[in-house]
């Protein structure tokens, strides 16, 4: 099942659907389900599914994106408790039939994130470290202390004191296993954002790949000293930004014991 409080799954909003998914299939070898009557494509990995398609209408006037999907037991009160915070609810929840309830959440540095009620059969678990195509989820952020209280009032994230007060890289846990990572790089995506993390065997080889379908390198592959993980930041042909992350086997029992 969906893990609560964590992230479990991940959408790519774009306006031009048909560019998208030559660009992602092509780099990933991603497999498309059928549409629904929205024109929503649910994607898989290897079999595995993880998220999806949506083609925005040009009403919505927004730049493509890929968004993530926090896991909450009460969509309602979540967002209750968000807007009391200083978050932003543009909507109100929409019914996903047979799915669950979704809602889009401003954070107050501004980063969007979707909330979501898993109310269906099935399901997946949060991302990182479990060998997901996401494999892991960053909080780009003008406001590492901040962001920090939000999260933690809004569904338990634990940090260590001093990591947020130096505006560091601060790791999220939730019962003691990580859950995100939030830090200011100076260089972000956006003035705040979140960044979902595919995984790759060969880094270098996924950023030439993805170089020539037409995305842009904004973060050359950098080597994370000591957790075993190489990561890079791309802009796909639209402008969607995404991480890329290749990592060694062991890398998430040395984030949780160095994190």
């Amino acid at each position: 099942m969906f893990t609560i409080g964590h992230f479990g799954w991940h959408d790519m909003n774009t306006n031009d659907l048909e560019r998208t998914v030559a660009f992602y299939t092509a780099l990933f070898g991603w497999e498309m389900g059928e549409p629904d009557p929205n024109g929503y494509r649910p994607l898989t990995d290897q079999g595995n599914p993880f998220g999806g398609f949506f083609p925005m209408t040009p009403e919505m006037n927004a730049p493509a994106n890929w968004s993530g999907y926090l896991m909450v037991d009460d969509i309602a009160d979540t967002l209750t408790r968000a807007k009391a915070l200083g978050g932003v609810v543009p909507f109100d929840p929409m019914t996903i039939p047979g799915i669950g309830l979704l809602a889009i959440l401003f954070d107050p540095p501004g980063a969007m994130v979707t909330i979501f009620q898993h109310t269906g059969e099935g399901g997946t678990t949060g991302s990182g470290g479990s060998g997901e195509t996401v494999i892991w989820n960053e909080l780009v952020t003008t406001d590492v202390p901040g962001s920090a209280e939000f999260y933690s009032s809004l569904l338990g994230w634990t940090f260590v004191p001093e990591a947020v007060a130096t505006g560091g890289y601060a790791l999220a846990r939730l019962h003691g296993v990580p859950a995100a990572g939030l830090f200011d790089a100076g260089v972000r995506p956006s003035p705040s954002a979140w960044l979902a993390y595919f995984r790759t065997p060969d880094i270098a080889a996924s950023v030439e790949k993805a170089a020539a379908l037409g995305g842009t390198v904004i973060h050359p592959a950098t080597e994370i000293t000591g957790l075993g993980i190489t990561t890079a930041w791309l802009n796909d042909p639209l402008g969607a930004t995404f991480g890329l992350m290749q990592a060694e086997p062991d890398w998430f029992d040395r984030l949780r014991m160095n994190g």
